[in-house]
């Protein structure tokens, strides 16, 4: 069942520049089933799936599961495009698609479907997601991107990040 999470954060100093294209659409951070969330529609997505890094991904989980320690960016269905709209009940009935950690994401769903009775997998069947509403594609290529730099597991693609720096300062 999604729930508000109320975190105590770092007190912030200065705002990212690429954080203030996103910030007025951010609703909140959440606690959602992992089975809720689904890919984001091609458009939004920074790269195609690497399904030997998904395997590597699970094949980590399933030797060594420790859970998940990252937040992710995900997306609410594009129905609702005015974040003032938003409602937690949205949390239920509306889609919600993964911006970042995309391939993590799908790792521990096949993991869960190659080992459903592994109790050790239990952990990660709830995640914690920063929600936005009414993102341009431009916006959720950025937020994808920005998680990714912050993971540091797979490189973000150097003509990515300059169709967006584009994008974003023309």
């Amino acid at each position: 069942m999604p729930s508000t999470i109320s975190l105590e954060r770092p007190e912030d100093t200065e705002v990212p520049d690429e954080v203030k294209y996103v910030e007025g659409k951010f609703v909140g951070q959440f606690e959602v089933e992992l089975s809720r969330l689904q890919v984001a529609p091609a458009n939004y997505r920074s790269r195609n799936f690497d399904s030997s890094w998904i395997n590597i991904i699970k094949d980590t989980i399933l030797n060594s599961p420790g859970g998940i320690v990252t937040v992710f960016p995900v997306m609410l269905d594009p129905s609702i495009s005015d974040p003032s709209e938003f409602k937690e009940e949205h949390l239920h009935e509306k889609t919600l698609y993964t911006l970042g950690g995309n391939h993590v994401i799908q790792a521990i769903k096949r993991a869960i479907e190659e080992e459903p009775t592994n109790a050790g997998l239990d952990r990660y069947k709830l995640v914690r997601i920063d929600l936005y509403v009414g993102l341009s594609t431009e916006e959720g290529q950025l937020l994808a991107n920005m998680h990714n730099k912050r993971t540091m597991t797979k490189k973000v693609f150097f003509q990515v990040s300059k169709k967006l720096v584009f994008f974003f300062c023309s």
